[in-house]
């Protein structure tokens, strides 16, 4: 079981590598104080390692994934108020669209995987 270090310190794993540091921040402390905002309960701690408990059992506690791709993720963001007002909404749809735009130019793009695996003649 992985242990967060020290009482009072929490550790989050939500955010990729490639996320712009400062919009994710802001994001998560948008979230964080709409929760507070709105007393929602955040429910009871969670202290086991979620990669592996079963799909199953996250199904049936109500815990589901992230976003899999820029798409989904896009398509995320743009239904999600709490996060757009929080970028501030003329920020958020020039974001929405740039992304869009990205995800689709790389959607319609052969990769050279696909060259090799589909278009491999002798």
């Amino acid at each position: 079981m992985i242990r967060v270090p020290g009482p009072g310190r929490i550790e989050n794993r939500m955010v990729d590598g490639a996320a712009n540091p400062y919009l994710a921040c802001a994001a998560m402390l948008a979230a964080g104080l709409d929760g507070i905002d709105n007393r929602i309960d955040p429910g009871v701690p969670n202290h086991d390692n979620l990669f592996e408990v079963p799909w199953e059992e996250l199904h049936a506690r109500g815990i589901g994934h992230l976003p899999a791709t820029l798409e989904a993720s896009v398509e995320a963001l743009s239904q999600d108020e709490v996060v757009r007002s929080s970028l501030g909404a003329e920020y958020a749809d020039y974001y929405i669209q740039a992304k869009s735009e990205e995800w689709e130019s790389y959607h319609n793009s052969v990769s050279q995987w696909e060259l090799d695996r589909y278009l491999n003649v002798h």
